[in-house]
């Protein structure tokens, strides 16, 4: 684990703070060590309130701040608390709503799996609220993927990301999920059902048939669903959170720290090392855990890992604005992290490749825009890349 003054050496005064905060939960340092470092630094609390947010921590801190009587600008403390409240109520709503789904599916024949979320929350960090959430993810068969498509439109879920139903099998196909939102305005969240954790030009990952037989019992209260054990369940938050995301938020370390810190004897790294290595996201797997470790102190294993010099790394999980704002094939940066973050030689020309081959696949906007017939595929893949290069060069919205 990284020392404060060496952690100073790359992060300001808010960022460092922000990674002490969290050793806290961790208890991999003690609270005079991070009241020390207040107490000595003048630190912009509206700007760490600012970066706290943009990596999803904010109940996380609060908690953290209140449990162990950490000194704060009161605004700062009373921003945090009126973020906690607001996200404590949408994650107790979501668990309901995600129960409810579960059960409703499940009399239909159909069994979904649920990752990240409130349940991963009540899981590994104790309590529901310390996890920010914005939607519900869940992986579901790709067969299984129109009949819940008929669910959410029996039930008054409104589109977000799907096709007209004569698209839907070049859709499952290419592409990796349909996006509904709950009915209602207030409360309202998005529901994100995955055939594929990540689009293929991210790389190849299990499916949910790797997945399906490793569900166990859980609860949080009343409700009663089965989540997945803690190796498949890293598994599976690693997907977004190392290998799709490429370590590009703190969250993403907190998440996989509180899951080890948590079940770390129950986690197969046999398992976890063998599928990182048969599915090519190895060195993104490594390049995580690494920054897990120096950030926060939490490892898997008592194993040295192969990245033991993270120093090239540190800028990214931490910055502020995040590094990449979007994941997608014509945004420079991705391409960028992508490649430096590939296995080997071999796996930067499949990535190459398969970013070349989606930019002539019509997305669900390409096919919703136009409201051409499967017939016309061919018209709208022709139009796809002028489409793309135009969305690149056009002025973005202040």
């Amino acid at each position: 684990m990284l020392t404060i003054q060496q952690l100073k050496k790359t992060y300001t005064a808010e960022q460092v703070t922000l990674v002490l905060l969290a050793r806290l939960y961790f208890n991999t340092i003690t609270r005079k060590e991070v009241v020390d470092f207040i107490t000595e630094t003048t630190v912009n609390w509206p700007l760490l309130y600012k970066i706290t947010r943009a990596h999803g921590l904010r109940s996380f801190v609060h908690v953290i701040i209140k449990q162990h009587a950490i000194t704060a600008a009161p605004q700062f403390e009373g921003r945090l608390q009126k973020s906690y409240n607001k996200i404590r109520h949408q994650n107790l709503t979501m668990a309901i709503a995600a129960a409810k789904i579960i059960s409703d599916l499940k009399e239909r024949g159909i069994v979904i799996i649920p990752y990240k979320g409130p349940f991963f929350a009540h899981s590994y960090y104790g309590d529901i609220a310390l996890r920010e959430s914005t939607d519900l993810d869940f992986l579901v068969a790709p067969n299984d993927v129109d009949e819940i498509e008929n669910y959410f439109i029996s039930n008054n879920y409104s589109a977000k990301t799907t096709v007209p139903k004569a698209y839907l099998k070049y859709y499952t196909q290419h592409f990796k999920d349909i996006v509904y939102r709950t009915p209602g305005n207030r409360d309202a969240f998005s529901v994100e059902m995955h055939w594929r954790l990540m689009e293929k030009f991210s790389g190849d990952y299990p499916a949910y048939d790797f997945f399906l037989p490793h569900l166990q019992p859980n609860a949080i209260g009343g409700l009663k669903v089965n989540k997945l054990s803690p190796t498949y369940d890293l598994i599976a938050v690693i997907s977004n959170h190392f290998v799709k995301d490429m370590s590009t938020k703190f969250k993403y370390m907190v998440d996989v720290a509180c899951l080890i810190h948590k079940e770390g004897v129950l986690i197969d790294k046999r398992i976890l090392y063998k599928t990182a290595t048969r599915y090519g996201f190895k060195k993104r797997l490594q390049t995580g855990l690494a920054l897990t470790e120096n950030l926060l102190g939490v490892k898997i294993d008592n194993e040295p890992g192969e990245i033991t010099d993270v120093t090239a790394l540190l800028p990214v999980p931490l910055a502020f604005p995040l590094h990449l704002q979007r994941l997608y094939i014509n945004e420079p940066k991705f391409i960028k992290r992508s490649l430096q973050l590939q296995d080997n030689n071999r796996n930067k020309l499949k990535f190459i490749s398969k970013i070349v081959r989606y930019a002539f696949l019509p997305t669900y906007e390409d096919i919703n825009q136009q409201g051409a017939k499967p017939k016309h595929l061919l018209l709208l893949s022709i139009a796809r890349p002028f489409r793309l290069f135009h969305s690149m060069i056009k002025p973005k919205k202040l």
